[in-house]
């Protein structure tokens, strides 16, 4: 996938962090639940930050073959519809990373 790699624009000349979770199956609508879902199949993060606003777009990359590998192990797939099997059960969300969620350090 590809990604802005400076995060979103915050509308402040600069650019909040976010991340994005990908899943297999179905996912919690409880976003805290997110890091620890048992679904959650990898993710990809960006940077961010005042006066950050860059125009770059970074390639990142979530290896799914231990995911199909599982799939077709325990009879979820097989290996000629391993794409359909993506298609049908892969998801993703996105993250907004703030600042208010984090212990500052100094």
């Amino acid at each position: 996938m590809k990604l802005p790699t400076y995060g979103l624009d915050d509308g402040e000349d600069g650019a909040a962090p976010y991340n994005i979770r990908v899943f297999i199956g179905e996912v919690s609508n409880d976003a805290k639940s997110w890091a620890s879902s048992n679904n959650m199949i990898g993710m990809a993060a960006t940077l961010g930050g005042a006066k950050m606003k860059i125009d770059q777009i970074a390639s990142v990359l979530i290896d799914l073959t231990s995911t199909l590998e599982k799939a077709i192990e325990d009879g979820s797939t097989t290996s000629e519809k391993a794409v359909d099997y993506l298609k049908e059960n892969v998801s993703y969300r996105v993250e907004i990373v703030s600042a208010e969620h984090f212990p500052r350090v100094f």
